[in-house]
């Protein structure tokens, strides 16, 4: 009689060990799913700080672009 009562003892162990391995995988899963997305949050936020930087260079080559085509039209009315 006592074998019958450790069945649903340990059928009840089971079931509740298997809840929790599922529920240690999703909170594992979560954790790993928050870790990747702060990675890309910051990766996109360094993507936006060079584009920046690079629009920054882009104008500075215009302006230095201007600045020379001002210089050889002087150099070539002197001439």
């Amino acid at each position: 009689m006592s074998s019958d009562i450790n069945y649903p003892i340990i059928t009840i162990s089971l079931i509740v060990g298997i809840i929790v391995g599922i529920a240690s995988i999703f909170f594992k899963l979560r954790e790993l799913g928050d870790q990747h997305r702060k990675e890309i949050e910051e990766a996109v936020s360094q993507k936006y700080k060079l584009d920046a930087i690079a629009s920054e260079l882009m104008l500075k080559l215009e302006q230095v672009k201007e600045k020379i085509a001002r210089l050889e039209s002087k150099v070539f009315k002197n001439e």
